[in-house]
């Protein structure tokens, strides 16, 4: 027994090494895609305080999350009190639960089949696959390395409680972790799924019914904790902020299964030969219902189930693999609309079901004893280290192409030329770096490609219009803008018009896309105090002092507001207020120019009051 132990901490040690060496050249990358908003720019992530906003209707504003992941952005709040906004510690973070899933998928394994080789080698085949790199390089990704982490905990928690004497601690350590999970990304629900083939799986059709008879209600409690998730998602946390509900990729469910059938089949290409990897791949809302993807696909999921049903019983382990494989993937396929189509971080959790069938099926129990089962096994695990190793040898490669945003950019553009997202992500990357106006008309060329091949694209839009402003074409900006509001009208679409219609003198006009935003987005302070911006330009000082006086109650910092009052004050005659005002941001912000200048208005009001006394 404790010769067993020893030999586990072996694997476990290999398997940490392996994830830090492999991942080694992916600690030095900058952020990167969606890792520029929800961290790099988040300053709110700086105060610890701000934790309690996770369980109110805050946390929208405080995480810059489009859905409810609170654990998530836990994790992210923990990082920057760590090491501060460091790409380094958000990455060592990712990769060190990267590595955390694989030790739970051997142990899990291990505890399913007591195959020791077979279940080091697949959770060591996990941890080097390529296709994971997207979900371990992109620091804001955290949520399904994450939510990998609490569903595989949960799991290995279930096994203890099924073995355990008196297991009601690890049922409860179970359910717990299966909400945190699912707090983390809603896609771990399917772990009462999960749960169900373990024991289909690994136990004869006589005792798979028994254990449903004993075990069902703790599979009613996960189902109670399924429903708790599901009413604090999707009622209570529904996130009504981005102005616009998610869509299905193909416009309804008819034209999107075509489109999420193909791809399955990419996802399934691209796990057996992991070539053309990136942050963008293409596809067609052309493909018909009854085309070759569809059919396809449907042939290979058939195959995938039979072929399951069939093996089950000479390798529990790889049937289990695919259809967990299968299991995992649904969340993803858009059955109930999300607004994207695939991305490889999409399959993380799903591709440990793959993992698991490949080195089972190439790691088969042997029929022979003695010498010669032992050699056969030993050239079984060289040939799968060697298989591993050369995956590895594409993780690590993969992981230089997320070293900055740009290139990550522009290498999908390589592999998807006819990539809407891919022109639009690239041409924003390249605006927020450049002044350039060569580079800002590549930028414009990329944004009217993207704008072309997908008219619907509201990002594309939304930044084309902010391309076109900072060249000094306000009109062509305009129409950019308002075509992007009627394709998706959501809050930044709104923000941007407001911007646009105060600079070229149309405040009026900007007022009634800012009062939208504050219905569904209240607390958006940038928001706010735009909008007490263009009162002051209609006329309207009192009503832009309430917007003040809001955006300094939730940010009591905000200097432009704080201004913004004395120069109010000032106007008003109040040249009292005006001056405490005023003086308060100068003690704290001592070569702040606009309250220098009307602080020496205020003194110049106070002398003039004096002298009339």
């Amino acid at each position: 027994m404790k010769t067993d132990r020893y030999k586990n901490t072996y694997v476990m040690l290999l398997l940490i090494l392996a994830g830090l060496l492999f991942y080694a050249n992916s600690l030095g990358n900058n952020f990167v895609y969606d890792d520029l908003v929800i961290i790099r720019d988040n300053q709110r992530l700086d105060d610890l305080r701000n934790l309690k906003s996770l369980f109110t209707r805050d946390y929208f504003d405080v995480s810059g999350e489009r859905s409810y992941r609170p654990a998530a952005t836990a994790l992210a709040f923990l990082d920057v009190a760590a090491g501060g906004r460091k790409p380094l510690v958000f990455h060592a973070t990712s990769v060190a639960i990267h590595i955390l899933n694989g030790i739970f998928i051997f142990l899990i394994l291990l505890s399913l089949t007591g195959r020791r080789p077979m279940s080091a080698l697949a959770a060591l085949f996990f941890l080097l696959h390529p296709i994971q790199t997207e979900a371990v390089n992109g620091a804001s990704f955290i949520e399904d390395p994450l939510s990998a982490l609490f569903f595989l905990a949960a799991l290995a928690a279930y096994l203890k409680y099924r073995a355990a004497r008196r297991p009601g601690a690890f049922y409860a350590l179970s359910a717990a972790l299966y909400l945190l999970a699912m707090l983390a990304k809603e896609g771990a629900a399917m772990l009462p799924f999960a749960i169900i083939l373990v024991e289909w799986s690994f136990r004869g059709e006589s005792r798979f019914a028994a254990a449903l008879k004993t075990r069902w209600k703790a599979l009613a409690g996960y189902a109670a904790v399924a429903c708790f998730y599901a009413v604090v998602r999707f009622i209570l946390f529904a996130n009504k902020q981005a102005g616009a509900a998610p869509e299905y990729p193909g416009g309804d469910l008819i034209h999107t299964i075509p489109m999420a059938a193909a791809a399955f089949l990419k996802y399934t290409s691209m796990f057996f030969y992991p070539q053309g990897l990136s942050v963008e791949h293409c596809f067609f809302s052309s493909v018909e219902y009854s085309g070759i993807y569809a059919v396809a696909a449907a042939v290979v999921i058939a195959a995938i189930i039979i072929f399951s049903v069939l093996i089950r019983r000479k390798d529990a382990a790889a049937s289990f693999g695919a259809l967990f494989f299968l299991l995992n993937l649904a969340p993803v396929s858009n059955i109930l609309p999300f607004g994207a189509l695939m991305a490889e971080r999409y399959v993380y959790l799903a591709s440990i079901g793959l993992c698991v069938f490949t080195v089972a099926l190439l790691m088969p129990r042997s029929g022979k004893g003695g010498a010669e089962g032992r050699r056969q096994e030993k050239w079984n695990v060289i040939f799968v280290v060697c298989f591993t190793l050369i995956y590895g040898m594409f993780t690590v490669q993969r992981n230089f192409a997320w070293r900055d945003d740009l290139y990550i950019w522009r290498s999908a553009l390589k592999v998807c030329p006819a990539s809407s997202r891919a022109h639009t992500n690239y041409a924003r990357r390249l605006l927020e770096l450049t002044n350039d106006p060569a580079e800002i008309r590549e930028a414009i060329s990329h944004l009217e490609a993207a704008a072309q091949q997908d008219p619907d694209h509201y990002e594309a839009l939304l930044a084309l219009g902010t391309a076109y402003w900072r060249i000094g074409r306000p009109r062509l900006s305009e129409s950019a803008y308002l075509e992007a509001y009627r394709v998706h009208p959501t809050n930044d679409v709104r923000y941007n018009i407001a911007l646009l219609y105060n600079q070229i003198g149309a405040p009026r006009k900007a007022l009634g896309y800012l009062k939208e935003i504050v219905v569904t987005q209240p607390k958006w302070i940038a928001a706010r105090y735009l909008l007490g911006n263009t009162y002051l330009k209609t006329g309207e000082p009192d009503k832009a002092r309430v917007e003040y006086l809001y955006v300094l109650s939730i940010e009591p910092g905000h200097v432009e507001a704080r201004g913004n009052l004395g120069v109010i004050a000032l106007e008003s005659g109040d040249w009292r207020a005006a001056e405490s005002c005023l003086r308060g941001i100068l003690r704290k912000h001592p070569d702040n120019k606009y309250a220098l200048e009307n602080l020496k208005k205020a003194v110049e009001m106070k002398k003039q009051a004096g002298k009339m006394r």
